[in-house]
């Protein structure tokens, strides 16, 4: 679980493996609860391409919300479009969003440095943590390219070695 500060905002990234989830409703209500205060969203993490992809997109939409030009009008919702590299809301939920059943999540919050350690509290008493749910696999960047349709073409292009989808799909997702 890690605490992180991008620009002027403090976020936090919790990982969760292997979440049964009745409600995804009443899942994001309970997070949100803990404290009114905090932007909160839940993605899977199986569909995000590692921590460079999570942290250029936080970066853009630090920059977006400093400039007022978010994507939506809560925080929370420009983090998912721009994690689903999409300007739709349903399309971004069926494509990133979590679901009922069990999921790999990943928790972002941003807000005060006080109430995200409250929310992380919370997180790691009622659903532990794992910071591996982002590790990067084979087949999970197969399956992002495939749900991006981004080809074998286009990550050849790039000269970032290091994770190419997660430049492309920061790249997209900047271009929203």
């Amino acid at each position: 679980m890690n605490l992180i500060k991008v620009a002027d905002e403090h976020i936090l990234l919790a990982g969760i493996s292997n979440l049964q989830i009745h409600d995804v409703t009443a899942f994001l209500r309970e997070l949100r609860s803990v404290n009114k205060h905090v932007a909160v969203q839940a993605v899977n993490a199986d569909l995000v391409a590692g921590m460079q992809h999570v942290m250029g997109v936080l970066y853009q939409s630090v920059e977006a919300k400093k400039r007022h030009i978010l994507l939506s009008k809560r925080m929370e919702i420009d983090i998912l479009l721009r994690l689903a590299c999409t300007d739709q809301i349903d399309k971004a939920l069926t494509n990133v969003g979590i679901k009922e059943g069990r999921n790999n999540v990943l928790v972002i919050a941003v807000g005060r440095i006080n109430s995200l350690k409250m929310l992380r509290k919370y997180i790691t008493e009622n659903y532990g943590s794992d910071d591996n749910v982002l590790a990067p696999s084979k087949r999970r960047l197969k399956t992002i390219s495939a749900l991006h349709g981004i080809g074998k073409v286009e990550l050849d292009a790039l000269v970032n070695n290091s994770n190419k989808l997660s430049s492309l799909l920061v790249e997209l997702a900047s271009l929203l």
